[in-house]
Parts: structure tokens; sequence; C-alpha cells
């Protein structure tokens, strides 16, 4: 007989043993204990409800690791199965304890065999990304004409432009625009980083956002883009530049960024900065699950 197990103090040791074999699923499957053993005591209880743990018997045989964007939807973290029978079950008894939601979101690095247990768990790739890396330290060159400069984003007073800018820059039929809300939760993250949070001017008028955040010390490129009026105008490349001697400035010799996989003009911005490809995943999604009974 199968069930789902809350975690707990009790059996987290056996969680711990379970998430030595967490990319065995994929290789971008998040690392629970990296967050949980650096978080304090009331971190550590909220991010304990977020964990189910599957039972065979009395054998831990599989978990999965969520997080909630909201009350609709959930975004898996991290999820694996140790035995080899019987994985399609297996799998859709873990995702069942996110039954009450109309949607679940898994990023996952593709290989054959989970591609195949998505798919046959009624998920869909819904967008795909490439993961790029550039290791450098040394200034790059940022020649531009003097109609460009570039402007750190101030905490309670750009909020307003930096949102209205963002929505412009990345508004497509299948984004949900941004609020100020989400820009002051932005800032209020442990990744954020003051200095790397960046507008490029055109006559001093804000024509696009960079944004660079820091992850157990690795820094990342996001939020990255031009308005369309100003595009291949060669802007993208000298603000990626600036971005990358902020990087430099503050003694971080690697950085990383993503792009969508359909966006051609973008890649080859970054490979021609000599950043590499480190690996391809895609974003899955799960609407409307049926309901399936938990045992708790």
């Amino acid at each position: 007989m199968h069930k789902l197990i809350s975690l707990s103090l009790k059996n987290i040791d056996n969680f711990r043993k379970l998430n030595q074999f967490n990319t065995n699923f994929s290789l971008s499957n998040k690392n629970f204990f990296e967050l949980y053993d650096n978080s304090n005591i009331f971190q550590r209880l909220f991010l304990r409800k977020n964990v189910n743990l599957l039972l065979e018997e009395n054998n831990y045989i599989g978990y999965i690791w969520f997080e909630k964007q909201n009350k609709y939807h959930s975004d898996i973290n991290s999820m694996n199965v140790i035995e080899d029978n019987n994985t399609i079950f297996l799998y859709k008894t873990l995702i069942s304890s996110l039954v009450n939601n109309n949607l679940i979101t898994y990023e996952c690095e593709d290989n054959i065999t989970n591609m195949n247990i998505l798919n046959k768990l009624g998920f869909e790739k819904s967008k795909g990304f490439i993961e790029l890396e550039k290791e450098f330290k040394e200034y790059l060159n940022t020649f531009s004409d003097d109609r460009i400069s570039f402007s750190v984003v101030k905490k309670d007073k750009d909020e307003k432009a930096r949102c209205l800018l963002q929505n412009e820059i990345f508004k497509n039929d299948d984004r949900i625009p941004i609020n100020i809300e989400d820009i002051y939760y932005d800032e209020a993250q442990e990744y954020y980083f003051d200095k790397g949070a960046i507008f490029i001017k055109f006559d001093n008028i804000p024509i696009g956002y960079g944004q660079i955040i820091i992850e157990d010390k690795v820094a990342s490129i996001v939020n990255f883009g031009i308005i369309e009026k100003y595009r291949k105008k060669g802007y993208g490349k000298v603000f990626l530049r600036h971005l990358l001697n902020i990087a430099v400035d503050n003694e971080f010799s690697r950085v990383s960024l993503k792009v969508d996989s359909n966006n051609v003009i973008a890649l080859n911005l970054y490979i021609d900065l000599g950043f590499n490809i480190k690996k391809e995943f895609y974003t899955w999604q799960k609407l409307k699950l049926n309901n399936i009974k938990r045992d708790r």
C-alpha cells in the first residue's frame, strides 16, 4: 500500500536519504537541504509544510517538494521516485497532494525518461529555456553614443517606472503584467542586489531594464530587455556589457542567464558576447487535476 506523509522532524532523516538521489529524475531538481540547512527555525517550519513523502509499506520511496505561488497555482521545485516498478502510478500519487490547484508547473531538464512520464501524467510543455554561462575577469568595452546612460534603480522611488518599463519590454499575449507589489516583493528577497538593478536610458529616458541577482554566491542576469522601439540598434549589447562590468566590479568572475529557446536574436547576442550554452530545459504545466484521494 502506498500513502503520502507530510515531512516532519520525525522523518526528516529519511528525506535526507531520499534527497541524495534528487537529480535522478531531472538535473534541474532543486536541493531542499541546501536551503533548509541555512534557514532559521521558523523558515524551516514553513519549508517542511511544502514537502510530502511517499511510503510503500514502511519504506520511503519518493518525495515532492513544491511551492505555492497562489491558491490556484503551485510550482514543483523537485520530485523523485526511487522505485522502478509502477512508476507512473507513484508519480501520480505524489502530485495528487496538489489536487486543489488549477495549475501546476515544473521546470525540468529534459531526458527521455522524464519526458515520457510527464506526458503520461498530463503535463504539457509550455516554454523552453536555454541556460548560458560566461567566465571573465576583465572589463568589456561599452562604446556607445553620448545619448546613452545608465542609472541604478532607487528603492521607494523607481518602482512604478520599473513596473511600467518591464511590462512594456516583455508584453505578449501569454504574460500576465506585473504590478508594483511584485516589484516591492522582488526588492525584499535575499537574492536582490541593489547595485545590480539598472535602467538603460536614451536622452535620460529609460528604454530598458536589466538586473543582476545573487543566489548561492552566484551572479545571474534576469529581466533583461529593451523596449521594442529601441531594439536592433546595438543598445542591447552595450547594456549587457555594462551589467557584466558591474559583476566584475563586485568580484564575480562568472555570470549566468536564461533565454527563451525560441528567442534566436537574444541567443545570438549572448553567444556573440562569449556566453556558452550550459543546458536546455522546459517548463511543464498541468491544468485542472483530477481528484485523487490522499491518505494521511
